[in-house]
């Protein structure tokens, strides 16, 4: 059968629903179907005899000239996918729409049994890749609208556990009003009605007693006012966070010579263990303020004739310090070491003599150690003494 014969029983390719090409191994057109004349709009006459790439320059490329000569040597076929491949369209969008062709590329005997030839077979899959992609679509807003649904719980959990906080922060707020606050300015009203009206009768040693005593009851109310107005503006958020590098022990000696008049009146002994020059990155009046809370603790749970002390730990790996308060004190019962920090069932304890507190110390400790993304926890037995315990950072990160 000669080519022409064969070019015409070809012709039945016409009339099938994709496009079909033939080419030689010289990527000489033999065959350009009907479908390919409306989708490129390249008329047969133009295209076949001439060479592949007049038209379709890309296929000159050695990334797809190599695999398509492959073929012509015996190789598999080759497919070249829309999403892979849009450099080898082969129709033109003349509708101004998108359009997709998957590519098949077969060799064999399509003219004669010596004439090597590879045929094209091009279809139009815009329909089921328009499905696809709109199939897509729905499933990312699916999965988009599962994410906001679970981030709308997450959030919904988030606000119910901060409005349990509010509501626990609001009853503490309450309780130190209504009766932390209220008894010891109660007392300290007393105190003074009592000195006005019995002055006179007084001898100087009751009425230097009675003026101690009032000191006292003033210190306490000025303690808890002053933990009350620092709770407070920390909960409100005005009070600034600005770390620098500080010296620690320059800290603790601070601390130590502003709560060495209480120290002394117990006969306890203090000591700063921090070296000299133990840089750390942290906010100077924060930490100074913990401090002052943890000693003061120390000092109040710790009996006539004790000690307590400052001291440090280096932990180069984490990039952290680790600054314990010590006291050989009366010690904290283990039930109530994990309240020490919770707003809502935090407590106060007299001291060893009788020292009073609002129990807010050690929450704002905790939510200062937050500020520097450290963390603070207590070490301690009945009888035993206690280690508070906060970790800082050593250098800026």
């Amino acid at each position: 059968m000669n080519n022409s014969a064969c070019l015409k029983e070809l012709s039945i390719f016409d009339n099938v629903p994709i496009g079909i090409c033939i080419i030689d191994c010289d990527y000489k057109v033999l065959f350009w179907n009907t479908h390919l004349e409306d989708w490129t709009k390249i008329n047969k006459q133009d295209i076949i005899g001439s060479s592949l790439f007049a038209f379709y320059p890309n296929f000159n490329k050695f990334i797809y000239r190599s695999r398509i000569d492959a073929i012509f040597d015996g190789g598999p076929p080759v497919v070249f996918s829309p999403q892979l491949h849009k450099e080898l369209y082969f129709p033109v969008d003349l509708a101004g729409k998108t359009k997709f062709f998957y590519i098949t590329v077969n060799s064999g005997p399509f003219i004669d049994e010596k004439t090597k030839t590879a045929l094209f077979s091009i279809k139009d899959i815009t329909e089921l890749e328009m499905r696809v992609r709109k199939y897509k679509i729905m499933h990312n807003q699916a999965l988009k609208e599962v994410e906001q649904r679970r981030a709308a719980e997450r959030s919904l959990m988030e606000s119910e556990k901060r409005l349990k906080e509010l509501n626990a922060t609001k009853d503490k707020f309450f309780s130190i009003i209504a009766h932390d606050l209220k008894n010891p300015i109660s007392g300290f009203r007393d105190l003074t009605s009592f000195l006005c009206s019995n002055y006179d009768e007084l001898s100087e040693s009751e009425k230097l007693e009675w003026i101690n005593i009032t000191k006292q009851s003033a210190e306490v109310v000025f303690s808890l006012l002053n933990d009350l107005l620092d709770w407070s503006r920390s909960q409100r958020g005005l009070i600034c966070f600005n770390q620098s590098e500080i010296d620690l022990h320059w800290i603790a000696e601070n601390v130590i010579s502003i709560l060495q008049g209480s120290a002394q009146e117990k006969n306890i002994r203090l000591e700063n263990k921090i070296l000299p020059n133990t840089i750390a990155y942290i906010d100077a009046s924060m930490i100074l303020s913990v401090l002052r809370n943890l000693l003061s603790n120390a000092i109040k749970f710790t009996p006539n004739g004790g000690k307590c002390f400052i001291d440090f730990e280096l932990l180069p790996e984490e990039n952290l310090i680790r600054i314990l308060v010590v006291d050989n004190g009366v010690g904290i019962e283990a039930r109530k070491i994990d309240a020490l920090f919770k707003i809502d069932s935090s407590f106060t304890t007299p001291g060893t003599d009788d020292e009073r507190g609002t129990g807010l110390g050690l929450i704002l400790c905790k939510e200062f150690i937050n500020k520097h993304n450290g963390n603070i926890w207590v070490e301690s037995e009945l009888g035993e003494g206690s280690k508070f315990i906060f970790t800082v950072p050593s250098f800026v990160r």
